[in-house]
C-alpha cells in the first residue's frame, strides 16, 4: 500500500530530483547542440513511448478500462502536448505545456495511486509525471520560451475549455477524468476539501498556481545584474551563461 512521504515515496522523489539535475547540469554545461536534440528526442521518445507501453500493459494485465484508462486527465494530455512543443518549439503551445506542467508536480508529490514499488504502476506513474516536467525544464534551458502575461491567460482560458471538454466525455463515458465528478484515491491535494466543494477549490488553487509559476519565471530580484525569474536563476546555475527573459 502506498504512503505518501513514507520512505519509499521520499526516495523516490530524491532518485528523480537527482536524475533529473543530473540531465539538466549535463545539458547546460556539457552536451553539444548534437547531444542536446539527442536527449530531446528521448524525452519526446520516452513520453510517448511510456504512453504506448501503459497501454498495453494495462490491457494485458486486465486491467484496461476507458472509464479511467484515457489519457484524459491533465497529465495524459499534457504527455502530447509537451512532446509536440518539444519537437516543434512552438510558442503558442508551450504556455499551456509548462502550465499544465502544475499536475505533473503535484501528482509526485501526493500522488493518486494505491501500488507501491516494485509495482508497474508505480514505476510507470512516477516515471511519466517526472519525465514530463524533464521535458519542460529541459525547453526553459535551451530555448528562450517563456510564458508571457497574455499566453498565461489564454492558458486559463484553454485550461477552462478543456474542463468543460472533458466534462462533456465523464458525462458520455460515465468516467471521472481530470476527477471532476470525485476526488481519486490516495493522499492527495483533493482529500483536503470537502467533498462538495473540492473542485471549486482544486480549480481555484490551480489558478493561482498558474499565476506563482509565472512569477517563478519573471519575478525580478533586487539589485540583479540580471532581469530574470527566480527559477530561470537558479537554471543559470546549470548553464554556461544566463538566459534573458527580456
Amino acid at each position: 500500500m502506498f504512503d505518501t512521504f513514507g520512505s519509499q515515496h521520499l526516495l523516490t522523489l530524491a532518485i528523480i530530483a537527482a536524475l533529473q539535475i543530473g540531465v539538466l547540469v549535463y545539458t547546460g554545461k556539457f552536451a553539444s547542440e548534437k547531444g542536446k536534440n539527442i536527449i530531446r528526442w528521448i524525452v519526446v521518445l520516452g513520453l510517448l513511448g511510456h504512453e504506448a507501453i501503459r497501454h498495453i500493459y494495462f490491457a494485458f494485465d486486465g486491467r484496461w478500462d476507458y472509464h479511467t484508462i484515457l489519457p484524459l486527465h491533465l497529465c495524459g494530455l499534457n504527455v502530447f502536448l509537451a512532446a509536440y512543443v518539444l519537437l516543434t518549439k512552438s510558442r503558442r503551445a508551450y504556455p499551456v505545456a509548462y502550465f499544465w506542467t502544475i499536475g505533473a508536480i503535484h501528482s509526485i508529490l501526493t500522488p493518486s495511486i494505491t501500488d507501491s514499488f516494485p509495482s508497474y504502476y508505480y514505476i510507470e506513474y512516477f516515471f511519466g509525471h517526472s519525465l514530463t516536467i524533464l521535458g519542460i525544464l529541459f525547453l526553459i534551458i535551451t530555448s528562450d520560451l517563456r510564458p508571457t502575461f497574455r499566453s498565461l491567460n489564454i492558458a486559463i482560458i484553454v485550461s477552462f475549455a478543456v474542463i468543460g471538454l472533458i466534462g462533456a466525455v465523464n458525462l458520455i463515458l460515465d468516467a471521472n477524468y481530470m476527477y471532476l465528478r470525485y476526488p481519486p484515491e490516495g493522499d492527495n491535494l483533493a482529500q483536503l476539501f470537502p467533498d462538495g466543494n473540492y473542485l471549486v477549490i482544486l480549480i481555484l488553487v490551480g489558478i493561482i498556481h498558474f499565476y506563482l509559476f509565472y512569477l517563478l519565471l519573471h519575478f525580478d530580484l533586487p539589485e540583479s545584474p540580471i532581469r530574470c525569474g527566480f527559477l530561470s536563476l537558479l537554471l543559470d546555475l546549470v548553464v554556461h551563461s544566463p538566459l534573458p527573459l527580456r
